[in-house]
Order: C-alpha cells, then sequence, then structure tokens
C-alpha cells in the first residue's frame, strides 16, 4: 500500500470519504478474510470471497477477476488465488507462463515475489499435499521435490516449504541469499544440527 493510498485509507475512517488523494483506496467499511502484500500492489479476500486489489496494475496484476475465492496472493508482476472449486486462477504478468496455473485441485498458491527479473514462477499445494510449480526455472525454483508439504512460498529465485513433518526445506537459487533452513544447535560439544519444527514459511526478494 501507498503512502496516498494509506492516507486515503486513514481519511475514510474517520469519517472524512470526501478527501481522496488515492481514488485506488479501499473503503474504510470494507472487511476482509484474508491479504496478501505484493511488491507493489495488494490483494485480499473480502468477507463475501471476492478478490479486490489495489496499488501499482502493471500488466494487470491488481485487476482481480470476478468469483468466488479461499485464499489470494500478491507477487511481483502478477496475482493468483485459490477459488472455491479448488481451482487455481492468476491475472497479471505472464511472460514465462507464472500465470498458468496447472488445472487441479489445490489448497493454497503462492505467486511469485522478488526483483524484476525473478519473480516469474508460481507454486502451489495440491490437494494431495504435493507442491508443484510453473513458470521460469532458470535457477531451479520451480523444482519442487517430491513429499507432502502444509504450506509454499514463491520467492525470487527459490521457493520454500514447510512439510508435513513441521520441517523446511528450499529449492532455487544458491548465491549470496542461500535458502537454507535454520538450525538449533545443541550444547555442550559436539553441537548437532537439528531443523527447526516451522508452522509457516515466506520467501521474499532474492539477488542470484
Amino acid at each position: 500500500m501507498t503512502r496516498a493510498q494509506l492516507v486515503t485509507f486513514l481519511y475514510r475512517c474517520q469519517n472524512e470519504p470526501n478527501v481522496t488523494v488515492d481514488p485506488s483506496s479501499p473503503q474504510c467499511d470494507t472487511t476482509f478474510n484474508t491479504v496478501s502484500a505484493g511488491d507493489s500492489h495488494v490483494c485480499g479476500v473480502k468477507t463475501g470471497n471476492t478478490v479486490t486489489c489495489w496499488g501499482s496494475n502493471g500488466d494487470g496484476k491488481a485487476n482481480a477477476p470476478s468469483g468466488a475465492f479461499k485464499t489470494v496472493s500478491a507477487g511481483g508482476g502478477h496475482s493468483c488465488g485459490v477459488k472455491t472449486d479448488d481451482t487455481v486462477t492468476s491475472w497479471g504478468y505472464d511472460f514465462e507462463g507464472e500465470a498458468g496455473a496447472p488445472g487441479v485441485a489445490f489448497k493454497s498458491v503462492s505467486a511469485g515475489n522478488g526483483s524484476c527479473c525473478v519473480d516469474k514462477h508460481s507454486c502451489g499445494v495440491k490437494a494431495d499435499n504435493t507442491v508443484t510449480c510453473w513458470g521460469d526455472n532458470f535457477y531451479g525454483q520451480a523444482d519442487a521435490p517430491a513429499g507432502a508439504f502444509k504450506s509454499v512460498s514463491a520467492g525470487g529465485a527459490h521457493s520454500c516449504g514447510v512439510k508435513a513433518d513441521n520441517t523446511v526445506t528450499c529449492w532455487g537459487a544458491t548465491g549470496m541469499h542461500r535458502p537454507t533452513r535454520p538450525a538449533v544447535h545443541s550444547k555442550p560439544s559436539p553441537p548437532v544440527a537439528t531443523p527447526t519444527p516451522v508452522i509457516r514459511v515466506v520467501s521474499g526478494l532474492t539477488t542470484p
């Protein structure tokens, strides 16, 4: 959300609806089930299960389609959502096929969010708890590993997911921001690295 949108939103919540800095700001009386902040835009599932987006609308990433949704994910140049029939639909930039979700049932979806050159993939947890990714795979960020997952997050040039045993696994670029999972070291020596149980993970901006 930009400063102009925030100012407009606050004015509306202070019963001054005629003061408008940015008309794309949501109304104060709008209530949401979930919200997702992308690189330069925001999308949310309203209490009526429809999706609305605001902010930058480059390539139509804020042009949310009609229909009923369970969840939504705002990425870098595109957005994706899981509809009430468990299918995924996406909108916005689609140069690498990042908006072309497979036609299967999903529990959740994550639209890639990174720099302008590495935000062109998406990942989702399917109904059978496996992960599939689509779009740009230059760094292997769309090569989802086998196994059961609880959640997944698509970053820029890498992706991470929480597995059924609550450990985190990542795949993709392994440069400056290496996608390694956290570890807890026991004391005294020798230190033993063990995976830290994780409930949810979010992938962010990377520089391969």
